[in-house]
């Protein structure tokens, strides 16, 4: 198992946030002390989750919650961020067709659509694009996106929740980095300036 590495930044005698590191695989993201951070990668053969498109594996995965978690609303609704960093390796065949909309479908909770572009029949009742920014840096491709779903079952009233999904993809090394965040719509009003930092902070670095 990949290691994790969580340095302290002290702020006046006390440690207000935790830079939270893989030095192997270079990811990199900054967030609060006092949210709780679990390593929770798997090795293939260990377990099953829901099943990738073919030719990715998942080989580091850190979960995270504000205020250590909640229990959810009366919708079934996460009342405190829900969060995972995670990366993923890609095969070489595989890198060749893969795309950033593919891959945002593939993290977007609670309904499998990109919700940049979605696609001929979901609209505005299901998903809501709030906020979009392409990325590029240091040989990096990917994108920023906020987004409202309505996790509700057809026939259900409305049940919105926001997911902040950044998804970075460097074709040369075959590696995906994902960073999302989401929660009920009030929670992620609630903590929304946090969440930005988080967002702003998430990078690959190798110097950490």
């Amino acid at each position: 198992m990949m290691s994790t590495v969580v340095l302290l930044l002290a702020a006046c005698g006390r440690s207000k946030y935790q830079y939270v590191a893989n030095r192997s695989l270079g990811s990199f993201v900054r967030m609060p002390t006092e949210w709780e951070v679990r390593d929770v990668t798997t090795t293939q053969g260990e377990g099953r989750v829901a099943a990738l498109p073919s030719g990715i594996q998942s080989v580091w995965k850190l979960s995270f919650a504000s205020n250590g978690g909640s229990e959810p609303d009366d919708q079934g609704l996460p009342t405190e961020v829900t969060g995972k960093v995670e990366v993923y390796k890609i095969s070489d065949y595989y890198r060749e067709q893969y795309s950033i909309s593919a891959l945002r479908s593939s993290q977007t909770v609670a309904a499998s659509v990109d919700p940049v572009y979605p696609p001929d029949g979901v609209g505005s009742e299901k998903v809501e694009l709030s906020a979009y920014e392409k990325v590029s840096a240091d040989g990096l491709t990917g994108s920023r996106s906020v987004a409202n779903i309505n996790a509700a079952k057809d026939g259900k009233d409305p049940a919105w929740v926001t997911q902040d999904l950044t998804v970075l993809f460097d074709h040369d090394a075959g590696n995906i980095y994902v960073l999302s965040m989401y929660c009920s719509g009030p929670c992620y009003l609630k903590y929304q300036k946090t969440i930005d930092a988080i967002a702003s902070s998430f990078a690959v670095r190798h110097d950490v």
